[in-house]
């Protein structure tokens, strides 16, 4: 039976059914300090790769990616310099030419991931840009610029790209002093933005995991945060040896795909 007043608000256009479809692609934040395997993991999704380097640590860790087949384009991100007399407008060149760089590649067919390497400091290109400074801002001036950065990382959700963020990580203080631990340095809503928060770590000493394996000095491994929205039964699973990669990361978050559809 047709349900008249359910078919009224479809054919005003402003509505459809919701789909069950899920993309087999993944927004992820990738998390961690200097040294711990942050840009060697983004280069393990699907190519053709496109990464926007603004933190120039390509060098040592792009080359072996590159010698074993993979197609990456890579997007020269220029820092502005926050002490420029013209600090905004160069930001705001910047910021234009990224923008446009970025709708480019979710309109290619032939891009399957984005990286912003780091998505810390393109944060600081949007807040040069519209703030023109990074420091003595007052908390409601960043309404405006908040709602542009939003925007921007959320179209790539209606494409089938991986877009992966790449965040530095800061000391917390309680007042004057380090707490010693770390949290995301960047964009304060990037954990609502994406679709699951990953972790990769290099032992700093053979350490023994929950599970009993062991992970020796110097060895990489990944591990799926608290948030993961697509399937948060997952969250604390930790990968090791040749599962410390991306195409086993989304399989594992993405229930009923295969690692082989994100080689």
């Amino acid at each position: 039976m047709v349900d008249i007043h359910l078919e009224a608000l479809l054919k005003s256009g402003r509505f459809v059914k919701a789909s069950p479809d899920i993309k087999q692609r993944l927004i992820l934040a990738v998390v961690a300090q200097e040294g711990q395997g942050k840009t060697h993991f983004s280069f393990t999704a699907p190519d053709t790769i496109v990464t926007f380097n603004a933190d120039f640590g390509l060098e040592g860790v792009i080359h072996k990616f590159i010698q074993q087949g993979k197609t990456i384009l890579e997007y020269q991100v220029p820092m502005p310099n926050p002490q420029s007399r013209d600090v905004e407008k160069e930001a705001q060149k910047v910021w234009d030419d990224l923008e446009a760089a970025y709708d480019e590649c979710l309109r290619n067919p032939s891009v399957r991931t984005i990286i912003f390497d780091t998505a810390t400091e393109i944060w600081e290109v949007v807040r040069l840009a519209y703030l023109g400074k990074l420091t003595e801002v007052m908390p409601h001036h960043y309404t405006a610029v908040n709602a542009q950065f939003r925007r921007f990382l959320k179209r790539a959700d209606k494409t089938d790209k991986n877009l992966i963020l790449l965040q530095k990580m800061k000391p917390t203080y309680v007042g004057k002093n380090a707490t010693g631990d770390y949290e995301i340095a960047g964009f304060n809503d990037t954990p609502y933005i994406v679709q699951a928060v990953i972790f990769p770590h290099r032992a700093k000493v053979n350490t023994k995991l929950a599970d009993g394996t062991v992970v020796k000095k110097g060895e990489f491994y990944i591990e799926i945060g608290e948030k993961c929205r697509h399937n948060p039964a997952v969250s604390g699973t930790i990968f090791t040896g040749e599962l410390a990669n991306f195409p086993w990361v989304a399989a594992t978050i993405l229930e009923g795909t295969d690692p082989s559809t994100f080689m």
